[in-house]
């Protein structure tokens, strides 16, 4: 796989999550008005770095074939991925109970997010007033380290956006001048992994299963929501 150029690091003055440590930008490359987040993803996942697995993606403004306008302000879409890697202690490691790690193993997320070029996120309060980021397209802010463990067993998502879609449509989404949000996760002990498709201002929510499989219970739920609004 052809290696990414490395991150220009470019101050930001505030990442976009509050627990996030440090901020880089870079100008995002390749057609921006047809983004695709899924054949994008292994890319993502070098600027998080060695040994990252996908914990979350959520995205804003899928259009019915799986892409993204990233350029159209209308919809200021974006696709945020949210990895997680291993790490080494921190040097001043908390001890077990205070959230120090049993087995002696560190984790570190890194956010990577996507989104149109000149946008910009403001935080007003704190200790440092206000504060003003613009984007490159491309930002890349990590956690804090914290104890966990990286499961590298996970498979990454490979579920066609658009069949997904497409699907959609078919429990009685709009199929025309619409944009969905999309999000995965890769679940935990107690869940599976999932995605979910939600149209905002509609009653269209959507659960698939890791098989790209429209959960039952999902159109089960979807056929009387859309029976109510008969």
């Amino acid at each position: 796989m052809a290696r990414h150029p490395r991150l220009l690091a470019v101050p930001c003055a505030a990442a976009i999550l509050l627990s996030a440590s440090a901020c880089m930008t870079q100008r995002l490359a390749g057609d921006l008005e047809r983004f695709d987040p899924m054949a994008r993803l292994p890319e993502m996942s070098e600027h998080a770095g060695d040994g990252a697995q996908l914990q979350l993606m959520s995205l804003k403004g899928v259009r019915p074939d799986g892409r993204i306008d990233l350029t159209d302000r209308q919809v200021d879409g974006s696709a945020q991925y949210i990895f997680v890697r291993p790490s080494e202690p921190p040097r001043d490691a908390p001890p077990v109970g205070a959230g120090g790690s049993i087995d002696g193993r560190w984790q570190r997320r890194v956010l990577v997010l996507a989104e149109r070029r000149g946008s910009h996120v403001t935080r007003r309060g704190g200790p440092e007033g206000t504060h003003f980021r613009r984007s490159r397209g491309l930002l890349v802010s990590p956690f804090e380290v914290e104890a966990g463990r990286v499961d590298a067993t996970q498979p990454p998502p490979h579920c066609d956006l658009s069949a997904i879609f497409q699907e959609a449509i078919r429990q009685g989404a709009p199929g025309e001048n619409v944009v969905a949000r999309v999000t995965y996760s890769a679940g935990d002990e107690g869940s599976e992994p999932s995605y979910v498709l939600h149209i905002p201002g509609t009653e269209v929510r959507l659960v698939f299963t890791a098989s790209c499989e429209l959960h039952p219970a999902s159109e089960r739920l979807q056929r009387l929501r859309m029976e109510s609004t008969r």
